[in-house]
Order: structure tokens, then C-alpha cells, then sequence
């Protein structure tokens, strides 16, 4: 019997312009469907065994969504990054 991979749903982030989004997938997208993110962003789903060429950074408006959706405070000395940075693109 070989290693089974196992991914759980709520953490996988796909990567679309540079950055980590959250999503709320109940199952794997086939390739080319569309894949919406919590911030609203919708990409076409691709998979690769590579990593990204870029760095890869979060999005912090899906990151603000989640935390607010799951009642978990900010507690940076600053406000919340999504409160001053643009809108997320597409």
C-alpha cells in the first residue's frame, strides 16, 4: 500500500496574480472550472507540480473576510492590511 496524500479542503489556497487566496471549496475544481475566492477574485482552475516562479504573499482582503467569518481578531499593532490596500484586482 503506497503514501495516500491527503489535503483537506479548507486549506487549500490557490495562487492567482501572486497571491494566496482562501475559497470555500467542498471539493477538488477540475481543471479549467471556475474557482471564485472569498475576496470575490474568480480564476479558471490550473494544476502544477511546480512551485510558483514568484514570491507568493497573501491576500489580505480574503484574510480579513476569513477572520471576520470566523470571529478571529486582528491583534497587529496596525490596522488590518485589507483596511488600507486596494481593492483585490479582476
Amino acid at each position: 500500500m503506497g503514501a495516500r496524500i491527503m489535503v483537506e479542503m479548507p486549506h487549500v489556497r490557490p495562487v492567482i496574480d501572486g497571491r494566496w487566496h482562501i475559497t470555500n471549496l467542498t471539493r477538488w475544481p477540475a481543471p479549467g472550472a471556475t474557482v471564485t475566492t472569498i475576496c470575490g477574485v474568480s480564476e479558471t482552475a490550473e494544476y502544477s507540480d511546480t512551485p510558483p516562479q514568484e514570491v507568493v504573499r497573501t491576500c489580505w482582503h480574503c484574510d480579513f473576510v476569513y477572520r471576520k467569518e470566523a470571529g478571529i481578531p486582528w491583534y497587529g499593532s496596525s490596522p488590518h492590511p485589507a483596511t488600507q490596500a486596494e481593492e483585490p484586482s479582476r
